[in-house]
């Protein structure tokens, strides 16, 4: 691979990525003129959503070897209550993780996934727990760097899959405001061509905010 064809192919991958943020912006931002609407007037909540930084340690492999190392990135959910029971909504984000040994230098596994959630949820004072599930696509992307020769030239070998992605997610929410609540949510991917190993070797942690009515 040309080290010029290797730009354009990291701005490709770039660009996908932007649109996808934008486009869960966007879904965030047209929601909004349902703020105000309530189920009934015992305080019952509509809807609920926000951003959330994310990272947890991978263990991952190729062809070439295995590694492992701290996977990161940021994503966003949404959700819409069904009573106060239930919620069903969708989540998505991009983490990527850069590593170096059995490759070199910028050697990266980058994965992007969203789907549909469905969760059991229930409140306790401030706090609320819930549980469910992600179901959706995602896709899958290694570059693995061989060498490189004279700044010119990138041997490298390029691994890139679309699969299915299922996930067991874990939510504790602590509500500081009427609108706002701190998040940490728990996840673990799983997809039948998400890499060789079809998981991430362990569970992902997500810190964030939620704004909801």
């Amino acid at each position: 691979m040309s080290e010029k064809a290797y730009i354009e192919n990291e701005k490709a991958a770039g660009y996908t990525q932007m649109k996808n943020s934008v486009l869960l912006a966007l879904t965030w931002i047209l929601l909004l003129p349902f703020r105000g609407v309530s189920l009934d007037a015992m305080d019952a909540r509509f809807f609920g959503g926000g951003m959330a930084i994310q990272a947890g340690y991978v263990s991952l492999e190729n062809k070439y070897g295995a590694f492992d190392g701290i996977i990161s990135g940021l994503g966003g959910r949404l959700h819409f209550y069904l009573g106060t029971i239930f919620r069903i909504g969708g989540a998505g984000a991009a983490v990527k993780l850069f590593y170096e040994d059995p490759g070199l230098e910028e050697s990266y596994v980058r994965i992007g996934y969203g789907g549909l959630t469905a969760e059991i949820t229930r409140s306790i004072g401030s706090w609320q727990v819930s549980l469910g599930l992600l179901a959706g696509g995602g896709g899958f992307r290694n570059l693995h760097i061989i060498s490189k020769n004279d700044d010119t030239t990138i041997v490298a070998f390029l691994d890139v899959r679309t699969t299915l992605v299922l996930s067991p997610i874990v939510t504790i929410e602590r509500k500081i405001s009427d609108a706002i609540s701190l998040m940490g949510m728990v996840d673990y991917l799983w997809g039948p061509d998400l890499g060789e190993k079809q998981y991430l070797g362990w569970p992902k942690v997500h810190i964030g905010v939620l704004f909801g009515k």
